[in-house]
């Protein structure tokens, strides 16, 4: 009888442990960092994509750094509050002539990806009229998938004055801190035989 009763507790408690998980929403990962402003981001900024994290929205344009440049302090602070390994090289960054169509990026994403984006004072002032800024900047996390994802689509609510595009990141893990580039077995190699050329000629040198 007591080893029947232990079983029923045993029973009641992974079914209390079963419901409490459905209850649980998908989205329970997903967060929203509301920035340095008093308009806070949303994971629905985007379509087409599951947005797990963002950041924003953060007064002003933050995007004043060029592809192939350090992601500077202010971008800085905005990746790190969604858990981003920081300073990420700029990757890509271009205007926007369109984006009531789509954002597209030239390079391919892939797995977890990390963009950023600039929007004027028009879906600011039509959307928010009682917010105390007039333009801002957003940054999202999502996964790619694994097929080359290049197009980016905006919400209804963000399509209007979207003034440009960044890439942070794609295709790795944005916990990760930054890979420094580490000279292959070849290249090391290549690299002390001339070396010790230049060793050789300078006695050579030093000789004559």
């Amino acid at each position: 009888m007591k080893k029947s009763l232990g079983h029923s507790w045993i029973a009641l408690g992974a079914a209390a442990v079963l419901a409490t998980s459905l209850l649980v929403p998908a989205s329970v990962s997903a967060q929203a960092f509301a920035g340095n402003t008093d308009l806070t981001c949303n994971l629905f900024d985007l379509t087409g994509v599951t947005v797990s994290k963002c950041s924003g929205f953060w007064a002003g344009n933050l995007f004043n750094v060029g592809a192939g440049n350090p992601s500077n302090a202010a971008q800085n602070a905005a990746l790190a509050a969604m858990g981003i390994a920081t300073p990420v090289t700029v990757l890509e960054k271009f205007d926007i002539s369109d984006p009531s169509v789509f954002v597209n990026f030239v390079t391919p994403l892939f797995g977890q990806t990390v963009v950023g984006f600039h929007w004027g004072g028009g879906v600011f002032n039509a959307n928010y009229p009682n917010s105390t800024i007039k333009s801002g900047s957003a940054f999202y996390l999502f996964d790619a998938g694994t097929t080359g994802l290049d197009k980016l689509y905006f919400s209804t609510m963000m399509q209007q004055s979207t003034s440009n595009a960044t890439l942070f990141l794609t295709g790795r893990d944005p916990g990760s801190p930054p890979q420094e580039i580490v000279p292959e077995p070849a290249t090391m190699s290549l690299l002390a035989l001339g070396l010790a050329g230049m060793a050789a000629a300078s006695r050579r040198r030093r000789r004559k």
